[in-house]
């Protein structure tokens, strides 16, 4: 009896303990200080996606005989419009988040970019513009989805400084501590949760890996960008299964139906890009 006892009190006192110091782990900081410049990780790191992109995607784009300064002036205007429309889809589906501050929708450095409001703003943008220059669309576009995955990759850094874009709560041995402060409605007695934006993280190098082997085995344009479309959207469709922070139609998340519909599309394009090819 005595030895239950005692093992009863080493159990209370082992999870007071564990409790002390989840209760004491820090939270990460946000931002640092360059001088008198105040930069914010999440910023930092969406930065640097677009840059290294922009980078692989301009080498990719002049090879297939686009001009350096064509393809500047597209890829400017694909950013903008992408990023202006990744916040718009953001703030559409989370407006509760704004309603009380409209300000708030202006501070994009505090995160809130959505990821398929800027891949469909982009395209949008892209195939105006390459009809204006009388260019390929396909040949763009594969020249910018080679890129994509690798950006996101980078992009989805900035998640974990932010404390969001993580999942339901769990102790796999990667959890993901999260502060109080940062915890959806419901969740506040729960510390570790999914890391799912590092989820998306791996998924997209390894996307990005299958867009250089397809790319080297010399495809018809527009393959590229259907097969980016459909493989992205079936690991994004799974892990946004996973996540708190899910916008919803009814009983269905949004991200998801989009998924779904990209899945198609997508694949929708390869199956014509081929039949194309088989024609000629």
């Amino acid at each position: 009896m005595e030895r239950t006892r005692t093992k009863s009190c080493h159990a209370k006192t082992s999870r007071s303990l564990l409790s002390s110091k989840i209760a004491t782990l820090p939270v990460l900081s946000q931002s640092f200080e360059v001088g008198f410049l105040k930069v914010r990780y999440y910023s930092l790191f969406f930065v640097v996606g677009v840059v290294l992109a922009y980078f692989i995607a301009k080498a990719r784009a002049i090879k297939r005989g686009i001009t350096e300064i064509v393809f500047d002036e597209i890829i400017f205007w694909t950013i903008l419009f992408g990023f202006i429309s990744a916040r718009l889809y953001y703030v559409f589906f989370y407006f509760d988040q704004y309603k009380s501050n409209l300000l708030e929708i202006f501070m994009v450095w505090h995160g809130g970019l959505a990821i398929y409001g800027g891949v469909i703003g982009g395209i949008v943008a892209l195939y105006f513009l390459s009809k204006k220059h009388h260019l390929n669309f396909f040949t763009l576009s594969d020249a910018i989805v080679f890129a994509l995955p690798l950006a996101q990759s980078i992009g989805r850094l900035g998640n974990f400084f932010n404390y969001e874009a993580f999942g339901k709560p769990t102790n796999l041995p990667w959890k993901m501590f999260v502060p109080k402060e940062f915890r959806p409605e419901g969740f506040a007695s729960f510390s570790y949760f999914q890391p799912t934006f590092a989820y998306e993280i791996l998924f997209n190098l390894f996307v990005f890996f299958l867009l250089w082997r397809i790319e080297r085995k010399g495809i018809k344009p527009g393959v590229l960008t259907g097969t980016y479309l459909v493989l992205y959207s079936i690991g994004r469709f799974f892990i946004e299964g996973l996540r708190l922070d899910s916008a919803f139609l009814g009983s269905f998340r949004v991200d998801q139906i989009v998924a779904l519909l990209l899945i198609f599309v997508g694949l929708g394009i390869i199956m014509k890009r081929y039949v194309a090819q088989s024609n000629q």
